[in-house]
């Protein structure tokens, strides 16, 4: 039997001021060759975050071993959205039940890795000592930031440093949709590339600079028990998730890799049950159809699914649907609202002064 061309390993914990584990993952074999692999972090909700990562998780692993048609970003694109419907219809009943989760998934298939994600859970590429892309986090502070109205350091200790603007669930199903990911187009792997696909639980406490010589360090095994044991060390305030992946197959060729069907190397997908924008994926496929799938895949008696708690340029302009803030920042109002009041004061009394 030949070896596997791409080694993996994951590693979950729950890290020091947390009673239980939000995090789930899972590392799943397709049909045509390719290894998904995928973490989600549950948040909110009552406490049922553990519940929405999981429900999470298994209907990613369904729909992508279900799916037979169209690329595989347009699959992954499918799925997530089924994913969202899913968490939305059997969490998120009422208003004092909202839980929710972030996902990152890579899907490693044809010398490619397509990568996908919602909220701030991340996939990062790592090639000879350096970070050559990850993903970018959905979170409010980056909004901030990219319009001057933070800085990168003001920005680590605001008050909404892990408001997400993008989730699974976290929402009832009668409210209107927010876009649920980003697809980001394939990356292209080089021999001994690795790829880190992990929770904010592990990101927020290791640098990006950090990153690539932890992750070239050792095997799978070693570098995800390091980095788990580095985030503990610095104060495991959050449950840690990690997925390390190294490529010993061939490097990308150009007749690998079938080219996206449209130009662009990021795109962005309303929710199944989006609104304004038009659905990129000419892929046809009913959540409601997965969903019903979903009782044939039995989690705990599959080899190599964990969850919770286990060890082992053209670019293409969509128009973008404005996140619904104020659901997002949920108790958190009062708050903005002063923030917002006192930057107001400060630049009319700039203005007289200047006057």
């Amino acid at each position: 039997m030949d070896e596997p061309k791409l080694r993996t390993h994951a590693q979950t914990d729950r890290g020091l001021l947390h009673d239980r584990n939000e995090d789930s993952w899972a590392v799943i074999d397709t049909e045509e060759g390719g290894r998904l692999l995928v973490v989600c972090d549950g948040m909110g909700g009552m406490g049922r975050g553990d519940e929405a990562s999981r429900l999470a998780v298994d209907s990613l692993v369904e729909a992508m071993t279900s799916l037979s048609e169209g690329s595989p970003t347009e699959r992954m694109g499918i799925a997530i959205q089924a994913a969202d419907v899913q968490v939305r219809d059997e969490l998120c009943e009422d208003a004092g039940s909202q839980p929710g989760s972030t996902v990152v998934m890579v899907y490693v298939c044809g010398g490619a890795a397509h990568v996908a994600w919602a909220g701030d859970s991340r996939a990062y590429l790592v090639r000879d000592g350096a970070i050559v892309d990850r993903t970018r986090d959905h979170k409010l502070v980056e909004d901030l930031i990219d319009t001057g109205q933070l800085s990168r350091e003001e920005a680590r200790h605001s008050s909404l440093a892990h408001v997400v603007t993008r989730a699974l669930g976290g929402r009832p199903s009668t409210e209107p949709a927010v876009r649920a990911a980003t697809l980001g187009y394939p990356w292209k792997l080089m021999h001994g590339d690795r790829v880190l696909v992990c929770s904010d639980g592990l990101s927020d406490l290791v640098e990006d600079t950090e990153i690539p010589e932890l992750v070239e360090a050792g095997s799978p095994e070693e570098v995800t028990a390091a980095l788990v044991d580095l985030a503990n060390a610095r104060g495991g305030h959050d449950n840690i998730t990690c997925i390390m992946a190294i490529w010993d197959g061939p490097s990308w060729e150009e007749d690998d890799v079938a080219t996206p069907v449209m130009a662009s190397s990021r795109l962005d997908i309303p929710d199944v049950r989006g609104h304004s924008a038009p659905d990129p994926s000419p892929v046809a496929a009913d959540p409601a159809e997965i969903s019903a799938r979903r009782d044939r895949w039995e989690t705990p008696d599959h080899p190599t699914h964990r969850s919770s708690g286990d060890d082992l340029t053209d670019e293409l302009q969509l128009e973008e649907p404005q996140p619904d803030v104020l659901a997002l920042l949920r108790g958190q109002l009062p708050w903005w609202i002063a923030t917002s009041t006192a930057l107001l004061c400060a630049l009319l009394c700039t203005l007289l002064a200047l006057i």
